[in-house]
């Protein structure tokens, strides 16, 4: 044999060795992304008992296909109505009730030195009105006081007569 030859021979097999590694790739590379799939179906789809579980292999057989079937033709034949009703609104927040609180009126006075009129310079400027700014609720909490009381009269550690 020539040098040639076995080299052509040597390079066919080469080329034929790096044909099925890449078939091999390719079918291995179908199976992990067929696989990748399933997972994030499970992982990120609705969550339901009704929900069927794609199996990884279309010829494996699902134990609990049959009664899933079965259920769902046989509740699609007979029709059911539902009494309709509404719903009462959730109260997330109480109120607090503040008409029976003790008010504390607060008024913002201007001092005696700002008092004047800056056009005709009077010094004589009175209060002519109130206006409302805000209403503050100031919670205080309660206090607990303990008091003690004794009665009885001491016992000295001399006296017999106790």
């Amino acid at each position: 044999m020539s040098d040639n030859s076995l080299l052509e021979k040597l390079k066919a097999e080469y080329e034929q060795k790096i044909a099925e590694m890449e078939l091999r790739h390719k079918q291995e590379m179908d199976l992990m992304k067929e696989q990748l799939a399933s997972m994030r179906k499970l992982l990120f789809s609705s969550k339901s008992e009704r929900t069927k579980i794609v199996l990884p292999n279309p010829d494996q057989l699902s134990l609990f296909d049959e009664a899933e079937q079965e259920a769902t033709t046989e509740s699609s034949e007979e029709a059911t109505t539902v009494k309709t009703h509404k719903r009462k609104k959730q109260h997330t927040q109480k109120k607090l009730d503040i008409s029976k609180a003790e008010r504390n009126v607060v008024v913002l006075d201007i001092p005696e030195e700002d008092r004047h009129c800056p056009a005709c310079g009077s010094d004589e400027l009175v209060p002519v009105g109130k206006e409302h700014v805000r209403d503050e609720v100031r919670i205080i909490p309660a206090k607990i006081i303990v008091g003690s009381q004794f009665a009885g009269y001491p016992i000295r550690n001399d006296c017999h007569h106790a």
